[in-house]
C-alpha cells in the first residue's frame, strides 16, 4: 500500500515541478571569460562579450559570441531546485559559414550566475529571468 501511495505522490507532483522549473532564461557577460586545459584555467586575454538563452518549456537554446549566433533545441534540460544543465550538440551557425557547434550552459537557480563552455572557453555570466 506505501508504494502505492508514493507513486500517486510522485505523480501529482510531478507536473508541480515542471511548472516551476519553467522559465525564459537569458544570460550574458560582458567582463571576461576562462579558457581551461588539462593543466589550469586562465582569463582570456582576447575577449569577445558572450550570452545565451535558455527556454525550459520549449527547450530553444542560443549561444552568440564572436561574429554570431548559433540556436536550436537543446538535447536535455535537466532541472533541479538548485541548477538548471542545457546542452546541445547541434546548434545551428545564423550567418553563412559558420559551423554548427555543441555548448552547455549551467544556471544557479537562485543566484542566476551561470557558466558557458562553448568555443573551448568558460564565460560566467549573469542572468535573468523572463
Amino acid at each position: 500500500m506505501r508504494k502505492v501511495h508514493l507513486a500517486a505522490t510522485i505523480v501529482l507532483l510531478s507536473p508541480l515541478d515542471a511548472l516551476a522549473a519553467s522559465g525564459d532564461y537569458s544570460c550574458s557577460n560582458g567582463e571576461f571569460e576562462i579558457h581551461c586545459n588539462s593543466d589550469k584555467c586562465e582569463s582570456s586575454e582576447d575577449f569577445t562579450p558572450a550570452g545565451g538563452v535558455v527556454n525550459t518549456s520549449t527547450k530553444d537554446m542560443s549561444v552568440c559570441a564572436y561574429s554570431g549566433c548559433w540556436e536550436g533545441k537543446a538535447d536535455s534540460i535537466i532541472s533541479s531546485q538548485g541548477h538548471i544543465i542545457a546542452y546541445s550538440d547541434r546548434l545551428r551557425g545564423n550567418n553563412p559559414g559558420l559551423q554548427p557547434t555543441s555548448a552547455a550552459i549551467v544556471i544557479n537557480r537562485e543566484t542566476l550566475g551561470a557558466t558557458l563552455n562553448a568555443f573551448g572557453f568558460q564565460s560566467p555570466m549573469s542572468c535573468s529571468l523572463k
